[in-house]
C-alpha cells in the first residue's frame, strides 16, 4: 500500500514543481509583454519589467518589483477617479518613468512615478506644458466635456493663447483605496491648485499599466 501511494504522491510533487518553474519563466515576460502592448496601444515604445516570487503571485496582480520606461505615448485623460493604483499597491517597488507622455490637453515632457519598499506613499515628478487654446479645445469636446469641472478654473485663470503655460511639480502621493490622490506639493498654475489635475494625470498614465 505505501509503495503503492508513493507513485502518485511523487507524480503530484513533480507536476507540482514543473509548473511552478513554467510559471516562473513565463508569467513575468508575459505580464511586462501585456504592459507594454497597453501603453503603446496609440503609439510610442515602452518596456516592462515584473518580478515575483513565486511568479504564479502575478496572476493576482501581486509581485515584488515593476518598472517601466516609455516614450512618445499618447493615453486618454480620465477622471482621477478609477482606483487605478489598485494593483501597483501590491507590488513592493514601483518604477515608472515616461517621457514625451500626450494626456489630453498636457504635454508632458517627464513623467515619473515612485515607491520604494516599504514606503506607503509614492513619490510624483511631473514637467509638463499645455497653451489655453489646447485646453479650451479639449474643454470644448465631447469627451473633455465630462472634465469641465475639473479643468474649467484652470482654463478661466488664462486668456487663450498658444504660448505653452509649463507645470513643474514633485509631489507626493497616495492611495486612497486605489484611487490616486496629492498629498502635498502639488502647488498651483494661475492660482488654480493642480493637485486634481495631477491626480488626474497620474490615473490616465497608471490605467495602461
Amino acid at each position: 500500500m505505501g509503495r503503492s501511494l508513493a507513485l502518485p504522491i511523487g507524480v503530484i510533487v513533480a507536476v507540482v514543481i514543473l509548473v511552478l518553474v513554467v510559471s516562473q519563466l513565463v508569467l513575468p515576460p508575459l505580464a511586462a509583454r501585456q504592459i507594454e502592448n497597453r501603453l503603446t496601444k496609440d503609439g510610442g515604445t515602452a518596456h516592462a519589467s515584473v518580478h515575483a516570487f513565486p511568479a504564479l503571485r502575478l496572476l493576482f496582480k501581486s509581485g515584488d518589483s515593476i518598472n517601466v520606461t516609455g516614450n512618445g505615448l499618447s493615453v486618454p485623460l480620465g477622471t482621477g477617479q478609477q482606483k487605478v493604483l489598485d494593483h501597483l499597491d501590491k507590488f513592493g517597488s514601483v518604477h515608472i518613468h515616461l517621457t514625451n507622455v500626450t494626456s489630453g490637453p498636457f504635454e508632458t515632457q517627464s513623467f515619473n512615478l515612485d515607491r520604494d519598499h516599504g514606503s506607503t506613499t509614492y513619490e510624483l515628478g511631473v514637467r509638463a506644458s499645455f497653451t489655453p487654446s489646447a485646453l479650451a479645445s479639449y474643454l470644448g469636446s465631447a469627451v473633455g466635456g465630462g472634465l469641465g469641472g475639473l479643468f474649467g478654473g484652470l482654463a478661466g485663470g488664462f486668456v487663450g493663447g498658444t504660448q505653452p503655460v509649463p507645470v513643474r511639480v514633485t509631489a507626493q502621493v497616495e492611495s486612497n483605496n486605489g484611487d490616486p490622490r496629492v498629498l502635498s506639493g502639488a502647488g498651483t498654475v494661475g492660482g488654480v491648485p493642480m493637485g486634481p489635475v495631477l491626480e488626474a494625470v497620474v490615473a490616465a498614465i497608471v490605467a495602461r499599466l
